[in-house]
């Protein structure tokens, strides 16, 4: 049994594909095909039922998937052991950040400190985290919304509150707090970079007793805030992405204020989730882990450059 050979097992397992697999590995389907039929018959008992040209994994292949993800973590976990006695090698790190652009900004100084270290971002929905996790693909990750399980840690890092962004010329641009109800007959701009967090939004609006009228979606701040200057729609925001999008990009949207939602179920709870004490973390990777937090808790201490309602006692009307 080869490694290689478990990793395109893994490969078909989570894809229930082989074309798939054989996309995802850069190699031809028929190597893939021959690859799991060697390790069938190699175990001795088939890991996946066929029928037609599909492919499903059976009980015996769920078994065995979980095994080989534990066997592929606790490699990695040796090789990073290994690595770490040679002070000599250079460090690599992988997390996982809830939207492509969130995170890079506010960890770059870290960055530009260590260029030894190799330091990579995914972005990854939380089913998807969690499997990285294990796999050991990223050293941790990090999350709106709270996990909880047996092997792995969660911990919040800030409880952070939710904003309508509003034209100045909206109707209820000059409140203190807007109740989430009070905008059921207004068009709705999404950002979709976060599907989870999108339908959270979706899911509250539902709850007051009303459908939000989804006028469009994107992954681009600063065409959401075009949008909502243009049309006199709303959008819903966090205060992280609120605030590295008014601190770190130049581009300001000087057309738009940010009212804070009344509902307490609006808030996120950011946090970062890791494995247990038991599974080992390199050096690198605890250093940057470490220092990813205390930044975060310390970049979201302070909210004033959010260009909220001018009646608010620590906060700016516009970005200088």
């Amino acid at each position: 049994m080869k490694n290689w050979q478990i990793e395109y097992f893994q490969v078909v397992a989570e894809t229930q594909s082989i074309s798939k697999a054989a996309e995802l590995l850069y190699v031809s389907q028929p190597s893939v095909s021959k690859a799991i039929v060697a390790l069938e018959e190699e175990l001795g008992v088939p890991l996946f039922d066929r029928i037609g040209n599909k492919i499903f994994l059976n009980n015996i292949g769920r078994s065995f998937l979980q095994r080989t993800k534990y066997m592929t973590a606790y490699m990695k976990d040796t090789v990073d052991m290994i690595r770490d006695m040679d002070s000599t090698e250079s460090g690599t790190v992988a997390y996982s950040s809830p939207q492509s652009n969130l995170l890079g900004m506010i960890l770059s100084d870290y960055i530009f400190a260590h260029p030894e270290n190799h330091i990579r971002q995914y972005q990854l929905p939380r089913k998807d985290l969690i499997n990285a996790l294990y796999t050991r693909k990223i050293d941790f990750g990090f999350s709106f919304l709270p996990i909880s399980g047996d092997e792995y840690v969660w911990i919040e890092l800030k409880s952070l509150p939710a904003y309508v962004i509003l034209s100045v010329n909206h109707p209820l641009a000059n409140r203190d707090s807007i109740s989430l109800a009070e905008l059921r007959n207004d068009r709705f701009v999404f950002n979709n970079s976060d599907p989870e967090l999108q339908r959270l939004y979706i899911s509250q609006c539902r709850a007051l007793g009303f459908d939000p009228n989804s006028y469009f979606e994107g992954d681009e701040p600063t065409i959401i805030a075009e949008y909502v200057t243009r049309t006199n729609a709303v959008s819903i925001i966090s205060a992280l992405p609120a605030k590295v999008s008014y601190q770190f990009f130049p581009r300001k949207p000087t057309g738009t204020i940010l009212v804070p939602l009344e509902e307490a179920e609006t808030c996120l709870h950011f946090g970062v989730v890791r494995l247990k004490a038991n599974y080992y973390m390199s050096s690198a990777a605890q250093d940057f882990y470490d220092y990813s937090c205390q930044k975060i808790q310390d970049f979201l201490d302070d909210l004033s450059c959010l260009p909220l309602p001018k009646s608010n006692n620590n906060i700016h009307s516009d970005i200088k």
